[in-house]
């Protein structure tokens, strides 16, 4: 949630949680912290000074559940439920929050397979790959997806939209997140010419063979199998820091229709 706040005065700020939904990727009954970000300044620019003061937690008169995991056949993440916005989170890593992506939710039909996509606005930086701009798929969302359900030879599709001027390429991580996790196997690259769509096509195979590979060693082989599918926790696209001077330099980009396409 973003607050606007009023110059040389107090800007009351309510947050109304959206437990139902959130509740799908995240465990609310134990919030481990409560961050708030104010907008970067420069360097050469005077630091501004906020006051902070009544932060009150107020309970609903009700039990609140989660809402239900409404998944259509073979669908991933359409961003068409209401849920679906709240599964996926930026992140940066080697960098300051100026650099990590924005999230919102897409209704403009020229930006969408159907009806809603997600926009991911990337701001630019100074340096090549001196940091990594990500969005992440919730890890608890995952294990209820379940990629365990499909056979190994069908294909995971997504679209991505370069809303851009210039061609840039998004690398993508599926794995188990431990034993199997990021940095054991490199990821795998889609590259976004501007203006256009790109379909990104991964064998679920390929992806139950790495993790396998990642999980054997000289005494032991693991072989490729659905149930190794089904420890999918962490599933990441990131590309890295690209240099600028102004806004015009920033990237934004579209996905949409993550789905699992039958062989």
């Amino acid at each position: 949630e973003t607050f606007v706040l009023n110059p040389n005065g107090w800007t009351k700020c309510v947050y109304p949680v959206d437990y139902e939904n959130l509740s799908i990727a995240y465990d609310l009954k134990n919030v481990a912290e409560m961050q708030f970000l104010f907008e970067a300044v420069r360097y050469d620019e005077p630091l501004p000074v906020y006051y902070l003061d009544n932060v009150l937690l107020y309970y609903t008169d009700s039990q609140r559940s989660p809402a239900s995991l409404d998944l259509d056949e073979n669908e991933i993440c359409s961003f068409e439920k209401e849920y679906q916005q709240y599964v996926v989170m930026p992140v940066i890593a080697g960098a300051g929050d100026s650099l990590k992506p924005v999230l919102s939710l897409n209704e403009d039909p020229a930006y969408a397979k159907n009806g809603r996509s997600l926009r991911m606005y990337i701001p630019h930086g100074s340096v090549t790959d001196r940091s990594w701009h990500s969005i992440s798929f919730a890890a608890d969302f995952l294990r209820q997806v379940d990629f365990g359900r499909f056979d190994l030879d069908d294909e995971l599709v997504f679209d991505l939209y370069n809303a851009s001027a210039e061609p840039f390429s998004m690398g993508y991580i599926l794995t188990d997140g431990g034993s199997s996790g990021p940095g054991k196997k490199d990821g795998r690259t889609a590259n976004l010419m501007p203006g256009q769509w790109t379909e990104v096509r991964q064998p679920l195979r390929e992806i139950a063979e790495d993790m396998a590979a990642a999980l054997s060693d000289e005494e032991t082989q693991v072989e490729p199998s659905a149930e190794l599918l089904s420890d999918i926790s962490y599933f990441t696209l990131i590309n890295g820091e690209f240099p600028g001077s102004t806004s015009s330099d920033d990237r934004v980009l579209y996905l949409d229709s993550f789905r699992i396409e039958k062989a």
